[in-house]
C-alpha cells in the first residue's frame, strides 16, 4: 500500500503525477495549509522533516517512510524498474543530468527568488526600499540572467526532442516539469524559449497529465499568482 503526504499547488504535485503515470494504487493525504503556506507542523508526526511530499509503502510486516522527491523517485525506481518512465538506456546521461540538475541548479535558484521576494513582503515600510532594492540587485546580477541561461539550454535540448531524454516521458520530465511550468507562468520573457512551450504543451495534453492535476487538485490560477510574486 502506497500512502502520499501531498500540498496542494506544491512540488509534491509531482510526486502525485509520478504515482498516476505509474498507475499504480495510492491512498492521497492532503495537508493542512498553514497562514504561510507551509506543511501543518502536525506533519513531523509522519516524517521529522515536517515537508511534503512524504512517500509512506507498507508490504507485508515492513513500513518505509520517505521524504525528499529525488529520494522517493529513486525508490519507485527501484521497485519498477522495467517501467517506461524510467527507462534511461537510450540517452543515459541526459536522464542523469536532469534529474540531478532539478533540484540542485534550477529550483534553488527559482527558490531563492521566492525568498527575496518574501523578504520584501514582510519587511516594514521604512525598509522595504532597501529590501527591495536588494532584490532587484540580486534578480538582475544574478538569478535573472542564471535562469534565462539555464533555460536556453533546455530550449536547446528540446529542440531536437519531444521531451528531455528522448521520444517519450520520463521521471526526469516529472521533475523538471514543475518548474518550467512555474517559470512558463511568471518569467516575464518566458516567450523566447519556444522549444520549451511546446514542449508543455505536449506534456499537459498527457491524459496522466491531466488526470494528476484533477486528482491532486492543482490549480494553476493560484499557482500562477505565487509565482509572479518571485517577478
Amino acid at each position: 500500500m502506497l500512502t502520499l503526504y501531498h500540498l496542494t499547488n506544491s512540488r509534491s504535485q509531482r510526486i502525485v503525477w509520478l504515482l498516476t503515470a505509474l498507475q499504480v494504487e495510492f491512498e492521497l493525504i492532503f495537508v493542512e495549509r498553514t497562514a504561510t503556506g507551509e506543511a501543518h507542523e502536525s506533519l513531523k508526526s509522519i516524517h521529522p522533516l515536517g515537508k511534503v511530499p512524504i512517500l509512506v509503502h507498507e508490504e507485508k510486516n515492513q513500513k518505509t517512510i520517505l521524504a525528499e522527491t529525488a529520494a522517493i523517485i529513486d525508490y519507485l525506481a527501484a521497485n519498477f524498474p522495467q517501467h517506461p518512465l524510467f527507462d534511461c538506456q537510450n540517452n543515459l546521461a541526459d536522464y542523469c543530468y536532469y534529474k540531478n540538475f532539478a533540484d540542485s541548479s534550477l529550483m534553488p535558484n527559482l527558490a531563492l527568488k521566492q525568498i527575496f521576494a518574501r523578504l520584501v513582503d514582510v519587511s516594514p515600510f521604512f525598509a522595504k526600499p532597501i529590501s527591495k532594492a536588494i532584490k532587484n540587485g540580486v534578480d538582475s546580477r544574478y538569478l535573472n540572467p542564471t535562469l534565462t541561461e539555464q533555460l536556453a539550454i533546455i530550449d536547446k535540448s528540446l529542440s531536437k526532442q519531444d521531451f528531455l531524454v528522448g521520444k517519450h516521458l520520463t521521471a526526469v520530465d516529472i521533475l523538471m516539469g514543475f518548474m518550467l511550468l512555474a517559470l512558463a507562468v511568471s518569467m516575464p520573457n518566458f516567450k523566447q524559449f519556444s522549444h520549451i512551450q511546446a514542449y508543455l504543451q505536449r506534456v499537459e495534453h498527457l491524459p496522466n497529465y491531466q488526470m494528476a492535476v484533477k486528482r491532486g487538485k492543482f490549480d494553476i490560477v493560484e499557482f500562477k499568482d505565487y509565482w509572479l510574486k518571485a517577478w
